[in-house]
């Protein structure tokens, strides 16, 4: 009975470690979005907006480099950007221009994607009720 219970409270123990080293592992990398200009509740065709991308890395040493963080959109048009800036230890932000250009569903979004070997990370922003 004895053995029994040790092998139960070895096997929790084991358990709970792959559960926090898996919890730790996906959030390599945390994406947010501001909109700090032209902000409304319904955007049109046309619409410009200034949006800042906070990166915050959680491993310190991460081999990509931020020239490798993928933009892609659907019914945004990216019309200027600015280099990544270190606003502190581990965060990183970039300002982008972003102009509405529509798609089919109604709902730009802009979609933020870092890809390495330590899970990378992505994040979404997505414009929603957008009158086409």
């Amino acid at each position: 009975m004895k053995k029994m219970k040790n092998g139960f409270r070895r096997l929790g123990i084991t358990l709970a470690l792959i559960l926090a080293v898996g919890v730790y592992s996906a959030f390599s990398c945390e994406f947010s979005f501001e909109i700090t200009k032209g902000k409304k509740e319904k955007y049109k065709v046309g619409d410009e907006i200034v949006v800042v991308v906070t990166l915050k890395l959680t491993h310190a040493v991460c081999s990509k480099t931020l020239k490798e963080v993928k933009f892609n959109s659907d019914g945004l048009k990216v019309t200027g950007a600015m280099e990544w800036v270190e606003a502190s230890t581990g965060i990183w932000t970039r300002k982008l221009k972003i102009q509405i250009i529509g798609n089919a569903k109604g709902e730009p979004v802009l979609t933020v994607t870092r890809i390495c070997e330590k899970d990378g990370g992505s994040g979404k922003l997505e414009l929603i009720s957008v009158v086409v």
